[in-house]
């Protein structure tokens, strides 16, 4: 039989409203003039492949990539980051791209260059 996984769903609560409420992550859904979000985003490469992204905010002078993590960095996240940046950067020419890991369960957020 399998295991059953219970969660507290005041630990859940407190644990997206910390991450929410952190400033960076605040802006990310903030509703602006000019701005455009997408939400599970779907998007095919030149080679035919599908890239779901997590979210992007996209601004007058730039796009805003956040893939949503929980856990520890893992090194294949790079790669699939590089692969989302050049897509987004050859749909929205001329803007640049910023990419962040958000990691959801310690509220931290890192940029990826």
């Amino acid at each position: 039989t399998a295991a059953r996984l219970t969660y507290d769903p005041e630990e859940i609560t407190h644990t997206l409203l910390k991450f929410l409420n952190e400033p960076r992550i605040k802006t990310w859904f903030e509703r602006k003039k000019g701005r455009e979000i997408l939400q599970e985003a779907e998007f095919v490469n030149e080679k035919g492949a599908l890239n779901l992204m997590d979210r992007i905010v996209v601004d007058p002078d730039q796009i805003t990539l956040i893939e949503f993590k929980t856990g520890g960095k893992m090194s294949f996240y790079a790669t699939q980051m590089k692969n989302y940046r050049q897509i987004l950067e050859q749909i929205y020419k001329g803007k640049p791209a910023v990419c962040y890991w958000a990691y959801v369960d310690s509220a931290r957020v890192e940029e990826v260059s």
